[in-house]
């Protein structure tokens, strides 16, 4: 019930504000047409909720009720700034994204093709191995992240008599590799957690400072100073 009254007030402010700006002047701000957007994605849900699909839809629900939260960096100025950081710094982070993939997906193939055969350990299970290209990139964004991939690392130099080797070939046996396991998983944790997390951050600050300078040195009025004078103004002309 709370969901239904939630959306319909929040219909109706989004009417009040077309009919009290006009539609022209309404649409300028980019916050009015992600109003629209969260508030146009909600009332579809309710097709699907009087359908019988509740699980699910709840979740959804759930999810666009925290999305609107996110207005709350149109009152707040210093949420404003951080927002245009996150903007301002979205080009660069999908490059680094982009980046991190590729180093994902090549360390992936290299071991799967080393520890795919290799004897499950005490930190490696079932789901948890390099058995597969699948389970083996879900095991290296979880070591990218520092859990537990220093005693992974140990389950893929398992030796004989706890193994079986191949008599032809390093790869047909169950048996890991020392020297291999050393040289792929701490490369791969000093390329990840010191060059490319660090790249990350980098981005992330040196926008934000940029964002932070472009807004002190260009802005004289603040939007503090502007909801003041509203109110003054007000007081003295009340229509």
């Amino acid at each position: 019930v709370s969901y239904f009254i939630f959306l319909g007030l929040y219909s109706v402010e989004i009417v009040v504000k077309i009919t009290g700006y006009g539609f022209h002047k309404w649409r300028l701000s980019r916050w009015n047409l992600y109003d629209l957007a969260i508030t146009a994605l909600a009332l579809i849900t309710l097709i699907p909720r009087f359908m019988g699909h509740q699980l699910w839809t709840l979740r959804l629900e759930k999810f666009l009720l925290i999305t609107i939260s996110f207005r709350l960096a149109q009152r707040i100025d210093s949420l404003q700034v951080l927002f245009q950081a996150l903007v301002i710094a979205l080009g660069s982070i999908l490059n680094i994204t982009a980046v991190f993939m590729v180093v994902l997906i090549v360390y992936a193939i290299m071991l799967r093709e080393l520890f795919g055969m290799t004897r499950l350990g005490p930190s490696t299970t079932g789901i948890a191995n390099f058995e597969s290209f699948g389970n083996t990139v879900l095991m290296l964004i979880r070591m990218t992240t520092g859990e537990n991939w220093d005693n992974v690392m140990h389950d893929m130099m398992v030796e004989p008599p706890n193994c079986t080797p191949s008599r032809t070939s390093y790869l047909d046996g169950d048996c890991g590799s020392r020297p291999w396991a050393y040289i792929m998983f701490l490369s791969f944790y000093i390329v990840c957690t010191y060059i490319v997390l660090n790249m990350f951050i980098a981005v992330i600050i040196s926008n934000f400072s940029f964002a932070y300078q472009q807004d002190s040195l260009t802005t004289l009025i603040t939007r503090e100073d502007l909801r003041n004078f509203k109110t003054t103004w007000a007081k003295f002309d009340p229509r």
